[in-house]
């Protein structure tokens, strides 16, 4: 198991933007691994938690890993293709950010997304609600905004 400390808000890989994953090799079968296996120490830890980000963990590479009780996946080189107009208004979780929450945080209620797994299959996935405020979320850590 190979669970990684996760970088506070202020770390300077935090602020930068990552690198696209050229090829899925062993480097980046090793931070998927990494990815979810701190993700599910924190889930078991605390409730609310159902992403985490490469950079979050100390790994400055375009990767999000999501879990929930129904389903886990990965997102490499997530790409927000389209967005809906509609807002909404949220409190997000964050193990990253030092007072755990950030509230009133402005986020589409759909998007679309283009990526690719861990085998590098190619997808165009449309996510609503909480799963896209998540994956909104995750992408500002990808893009060194938090």
């Amino acid at each position: 198991m190979a669970v990684r400390q996760v970088l506070k808000q202020g770390h300077m890989l935090l602020k930068e933007k990552c690198s696209e994953v050229d090829r899925v090799d062993s480097s980046v079968e090793l931070v998927i691994e990494d990815l979810r296996d701190t993700l599910t120490l924190f889930q078991k830890e605390r409730k609310g938690d159902f992403a985490i980000s490469a950079p979050q963990i100390g790994y400055p590479f375009r990767i999000i890993y999501y879990q929930d009780p129904l389903r886990s996946f990965v997102l490499i080189n997530p790409k927000i293709i389209w967005k809906s107009d509609d807002m909404v208004e949220t409190t997000e979780i964050c193990c990253t950010c030092n007072s755990g929450n950030k509230k009133g945080v402005k986020r589409h209620k759909l998007i679309r997304v283009e990526y690719c797994d861990e085998h590098g299959n190619e997808f165009i996935e449309k996510f609503i609600n909480e799963l896209a405020f998540t994956l909104q979320h995750k992408m500002e850590h990808l893009n060194g905004k938090i």
